[in-house]
């Protein structure tokens, strides 16, 4: 009789103890339930400045008119995320809070590897999956320009093969140390920009046949100490360069 009336009193104290950790547990989330947003923590990736931290903090203010103050549990998070998303500079936004009552942003932005400009310097950024996104009026990322009209830079199937040959000579030291830059002639020929001549591609066909012409452009001929204005890669079977410009 006392051993089972010590077994029952274990088993009750066992039970009283773990419904006293439950109800301490059912607290503490409710508590934490019940936070209320104090702080909002900003963290901004990247080498970039397409994105600034007054730029979150005033699209949040002007989307979601009460953040601080706000219980955490209250504040809809894929909503804050979705709006922030809708800047074309931001990859991805991610939005979480902490019991402390901090709201955590944190913002990926774009990375450009092209700009595009017109005439009067309107254009835009891509990124290497051809998205674009505006230019910005604080910051001037360092990445290959083309110039070109804005028909010609609004043209998709153009612009297409105008990114494929960026990244393809960007990605090779040998021609993105002596590429500074790309145009567009009235004609509609591709040129690239070394540091003294204009390099004639024409348009984008037969493109592995002109990167070996001017490979050898660079390897054969210019070091033979001629400097020339403009090379034209255009025609099979030759290499066309000139000392006077165009």
């Amino acid at each position: 009789m006392k051993q089972s009336l010590k077994i029952s009193l274990y088993t009750l104290s066992f039970l009283i103890f773990f419904s006293g950790i439950g109800g301490m547990l059912v607290l503490t989330a409710g508590d934490e339930h019940e936070v209320a947003c104090n702080n909002i923590s900003i963290k901004i990736n990247g080498p970039h400045h397409f994105i600034s931290e007054e730029d979150v903090t005033k699209s949040i203010k002007r989307n979601h008119s009460m953040i601080i103050g706000e219980r955490l549990s209250d504040i809809d998070l894929f909503s804050l995320e979705s709006t922030l998303k809708l800047n074309q500079a931001i990859s991805d936004a991610q939005a979480w809070t902490t019991k402390d009552g901090t709201l955590h942003i944190k913002i990926i932005q774009r990375e450009p590897v092209l700009k595009i400009l017109d005439a009067h310097g309107e254009g835009y950024y891509s990124d290497e999956n051809g998205i674009v996104f505006p230019l910005s009026k604080h910051y001037d990322a360092d990445v290959p320009v083309i110039r070109c009209s804005k028909s010609k830079a609004m043209d998709q199937e153009w612009f297409v093969n105008a990114l494929s040959l960026v990244k393809l000579l960007s990605g090779k030291e040998k021609w993105n140390e002596r590429i500074v830059s790309y145009s567009v002639l009235g004609n509609e020929d591709f040129v690239l920009h070394g540091e003294k001549e204009k390099i004639i591609l024409g348009d984008f066909s037969d493109i592995d046949r002109k990167l070996r012409y001017l490979d050898g452009y660079f390897t054969k001929i210019k070091p033979l100490g001629n400097e020339y204005k403009i090379v034209n890669l255009k025609y099979k079977g030759q290499i066309i360069c000139r000392k006077k410009d165009i």
